[in-house]
């Protein structure tokens, strides 16, 4: 389970909100195509992306806190 600062207000979480999506790795994707990121890869390798990998990852490097909430995912950044 990702640290959760017991300290912090409502309006942390209010702030560090990125958004909501069914699955994490649609989130990735999504977030990727906001941010331009998506953009920097060709788009003929854009298939081989693990769009779900890259989420674990975010998640488990601690960038993001993934939040199932229901039967959707709801996404915050951590830091």
């Amino acid at each position: 389970r990702a640290e959760i600062d017991s300290t912090a207000c409502t309006q942390t979480a209010i702030d560090r909100f990125l958004g909501v999506a069914d699955t994490p790795e649609a989130w990735m994707y999504e977030w990727l195509e906001c941010t331009g990121q998506l953009e920097e890869v060709p788009e003929r390798f854009r298939t081989y992306l693990d769009y779900a990998q890259l989420a674990t990852d975010s998640r488990l490097n601690g960038e993001f806190y993934f939040v199932e909430h229901g039967g959707r995912v709801w996404v915050f950044l951590t830091h």
